[in-house]
């Protein structure tokens, strides 16, 4: 479900983002589906994808991401959404659908 630098690679529980990832792993989803993926690049970086499994797909995505971000903020980390210009290429029917980042602008 997650993962780090590549979609080969899984990521690792020690990982910076590793309990906010965990907090949007146990999000409520409209069928348990559990739409979203996300890719880590770097230590400052996430790229969420999802699949369209329902009609509601987009809103448990949003919902799982208020877990990630209510976790970051708990955590003390200031970061922000967005939508990035180049993303890498998900494999099979997996679509981009926004990043976070903590970087400094």
């Amino acid at each position: 479900m997650f993962y780090h630098t590549d979609f080969h690679t899984p990521l690792h529980k020690d990982n910076r983002f590793a309990e906010p990832l965990e907090m949007l792993r146990l999000a409520p989803s409209s069928t348990n589906s559990q739409p979203w993926r996300a890719l880590v690049c770097d230590n400052h970086t996430v790229h969420f994808y999802y699949r369209h499994k329902s009609d509601i797909s987009l809103i448990d995505c949003g919902i799982g991401f208020c877990h990630f971000h209510k976790t970051e903020k708990f955590r003390g980390h200031d970061g922000i959404f967005f939508k990035a210009d180049a993303t890498p290429a998900p494999p099979r029917d997996w679509k981009y659908l926004i990043s976070y980042t903590t970087a400094p602008a």
